[in-house]
C-alpha cells in the first residue's frame, strides 16, 4: 500500500535517465517499444491514442502519465486523423545501500512502489519538466547530467498523494461560493460569507480555495473585478466612472490606481489600444476565424480532421478536457482575451475569468461573416477579414455557375442523424454552402421558417424524427452522420418507411451521405472546403 508518508526516494536515491524520445506518431504509423531492463515513462504532450501492453489498453492522453516496470513490450499507435506526441523516458533507480567514509554503494531498485496510469495533477508542471528534458537531450553531458534532476521532479508530480477529497457535497458547497462570487462580485464578498456557503471554517477555506483555484480569495476576486472592467471596456463606451460602480468601486480614482497597477496602463488607455496579442478561443470555430485572419493564437480549442490549423497550436485545448484542466492551460498561457459562445460563457467565467476577461460572440445573433468581422474588430485585423470576405465571394460566385449550369435551380434537403437524433438545418452551419453559397432552394416546409428571419441567423437546425425527413421533399438528400456504418444503418431505416420510394430524390438517385466531422464546423476555412465538395456532388454526372 502506498502511504502519504512515501516518497520516490524515500532513502538517499539515484536516477539515472538511459534513454529520451520525443516521438510523432501518425495512424499509419505505430511504434513499437521492445522489452528493456529499465523502468519506463511515457507522457503525452498532443492528441490521442492508445497503448497495448501485455495485451491489456490504456488510453494515451494529456491526463494521465503512464509508468512501466522492466521487460515490457509496448504498442503505440495514434488516434485517427491525429498525430501523437509521446516523451517516451527509460531510467534507472538505484538506492543506497551501504556507506562510510571512502565510499558509497548501491543497488538497483527493482520495483516502483506506484506504476500504471498516474493522473496528471499538475499539466503545466509536467509539460514544462518535458521541454526541459527535450532541451537537455542536446545539451551534451550537463544536459545529461540535468535529466536526472528533471526525472527526479516528474516522478514527485506524479506520485499518487492520499489527499483528503472533499465529499460530493461539500464540494458542491464549495461550487456554490463560486457561483456567489460570479454573481455578486459589484458588492462587497466577505470571507466569512463565503466560508458560510461551502460550509466550512474561514481558515481551511482559504486553504482549500487556494488549492483548487491557485490564488487566495480575494485575489480572485479582485481579478474577477478587474477582468469584468475589461469586458465592459472593451464592448462600450461606458465612462470608466460607470464602469468602476458596475465591477464593485465607488471610488473611480481607486479603481484607476488599481488597474493600472496590476496592468501597466490606466482604464482610459486600455479603452483605446485595441491590440491584443495573446487571445484564446474556446470554440474551434473561432480558432478557425483567427487563423483565417493569420492571427496564431498562443492556445486553442482544436477538433480532428483539421490537421493543417490544429498542428500549429502550440497549447492545444480539446473539448473533452476538464475544465480543471483547461485552467491550468490558461494559467501557463497567461491569455489577454478568451473568446467563446454564449453556451459556454458562465462556466467559461467561473473557471477561467480570473485568468482573462472573456468576450462572449453571439452564435445565432449573427452568421459567419458576423463572426468574422467580430473578431477581426478585437484584435485589429479588419483589413485581413475584409481581404478573405472579397476573395471568398469569388470562389463563391465561380462554384455557383458550375452548380447552376450543371444541375439547375433545384432544391435540397441537409439532414443530420446521429444516435435517436436527428435535425433539418436551415441556411448557416451545413446549410450555408447550400443555400447562401451555391444558392439552391431549401424544401418549401423548411423556406416558410426562413423567411421571417435575416439570412444565416436564429435557426440553426430543426429537430425532427428519421421519419419525418420524408416530409421535407426535395430534389437533392444530403444525410449526415458520424460514420460510414450509420449512414448505412440509417439509410436501411428510411427505407423501411412507406414515402421512402416516392420521395423525388430517391426517384432521381439522388441521395448522397456526408461525414459529421467535415460538415459540423461553421468557420470559414471549414465553409471552403465544404463549398468545394459540394460542388463536387452537384455538377458531377
Amino acid at each position: 500500500m502506498f502511504t502519504e508518508n512515501d516518497t520516490i526516494a524515500a532513502s538517499p536515491t539515484l536516477f539515472e535517465c538511459t534513454d529520451y524520445q520525443h516521438v510523432r506518431l501518425d495512424s499509419a504509423n505505430p511504434l513499437h517499444l521492445p522489452a528493456t531492463d529499465y523502468f519506463r515513462l511515457l507522457v503525452v504532450s498532443k492528441g490521442k491514442g492508445e497503448l497495448v501492453v501485455n495485451e491489456h489498453t490504456y488510453p494515451l492522453s494529456r491526463t494521465h502519465a503512464l509508468l512501466f516496470p522492466r521487460l515490457l513490450n509496448l504498442h503505440l499507435s495514434s488516434e485517427a486523423e491525429n498525430e501523437l506526441h509521446v516523451h517516451c523516458i527509460t531510467f534507472e533507480m538505484l538506492e543506497l545501500s551501504a556507506t562510510s567514509a571512502q565510499s558509497r554503494t548501491y543497488k538497483k531498485v527493482e520495483t516502483l512502489p506506484f506504476e500504471g496510469a498516474l493522473p496528471i495533477c499538475s499539466y503545466s508542471g509536467i509539460q514544462r519538466l518535458m521541454k526541459q528534458m527535450d532541451k537537455n537531450h542536446h545539451d551534451g553531458e550537463l544536459g545529461f547530467l540535468r535529466q536526472h534532476a528533471c526525472l527526479y521532479e516528474t516522478l514527485e508530480l506524479l506520485r499518487p498523494k492520499m489527499i483528503e477529497k472533499l465529499p460530493s457535497s461539500e464540494d458542491h458547497s464549495f461550487q456554490q461560493s463560486i457561483h456567489y462570487i460570479q454573481k455578486e462580485y459589484d458588492k462587497p464578498i466577505m470571507l466569512n460569507k463565503l466560508a458560510k456557503i461551502a460550509g466550512v471554517h474561514p481558515s481551511y477555506y482559504s486553504t482549500l480555495f487556494k488549492q483548487k483555484m491557485g490564488r487566495a480569495p480575494i485575489e480572485y476576486v479582485t481579478a474577477i473585478r478587474m477582468n469584468r472592467a475589461k469586458e465592459i471596456l472593451i464592448r462600450t463606451n461606458e465612462k470608466v466612472s460607470d464602469v468602476a460602480r458596475q465591477v464593485g468601486y465607488k471610488d473611480e480614482f481607486y479603481f484607476s490606481r488599481r488597474f493600472k497597477k496590476q496592468y501597466g496602463v490606466a482604464p482610459s488607455i486600455y479603452i483605446k489600444q485595441n491590440a491584443y496579442c495573446n487571445v484564446v478561443p474556446l470554440s474551434y470555430a473561432f480558432t478557425d476565424h483567427l487563423f483565417t485572419l493569420n492571427f496564431v493564437p498562443h492556445a486553442a480549442q482544436i477538433t480532428k480532421g483539421f490537421q493543417r490549423i490544429t498542428d500549429r497550436v502550440p497549447v492545444p485545448l480539446e473539448r473533452a478536457e476538464s475544465w480543471n484542466m483547461r485552467r491550468e492551460l490558461l494559467l501557463q498561457v497567461q491569455p489577454d482575451l478568451v473568446v467563446c459562445k454564449e453556451n459556454i460563457s458562465n462556466q467559461a467565467r467561473e473557471n477561467v475569468g480570473d485568468i482573462a476577461p472573456v468576450i462572449v460572440i453571439p452564435w445565432l445573433q449573427k452568421d459567419i461573416f458576423g463572426h468574422l468581422t467580430e473578431i477581426a474588430e478585437l484584435i485589429d485585423r479588419k483589413k485581413a477579414a475584409s481581404d478573405w470576405i472579397q476573395t471568398h465571394e469569388q470562389l463563391v460566385e465561380k462554384a455557383r455557375k458550375q452548380v447552376a449550369a450543371t444541375a439547375g435551380d433545384v432544391s435540397v434537403t441537409i439532414c443530420a442523424a446521429f444516435g435517436e437524433q436527428c435535425r433539418i438545418y436551415g441556411d448557416r452551419n451545413m446549410g450555408h454552402v447550400f443555400y447562401r453559397s451555391l444558392g439552391l432552394r431549401p424544401p418549401e416546409r423548411l423556406q416558410s421558417i426562413l423567411d421571417n428571419r435575416s439570412p444565416g441567423t436564429e435557426v440553426n437546425w430543426l429537430g425532427v424524427t428519421l421519419e419525418s425527413i420524408l416530409d421535407y421533399s426535395s430534389d437533392y438528400l444530403f444525410l449526415v452522420t458520424r460514420s460510414a456504418a450509420e449512414a448505412r444503418q440509417k439509410l436501411q431505416q428510411l427505407q423501411t418507411y412507406p414515402g421512402w420510394h416516392s420521395h423525388p430524390a430517391v426517384k432521381n438517385n439522388k441521395v448522397f451521405t456526408l461525414h459529421w466531422d467535415q460538415w459540423i464546423v461553421y468557420a470559414p476555412n471549414s465553409i471552403e472546403m465544404q463549398l468545394k465538395k459540394a460542388t463536387f456532388l452537384l455538377t458531377r454526372s
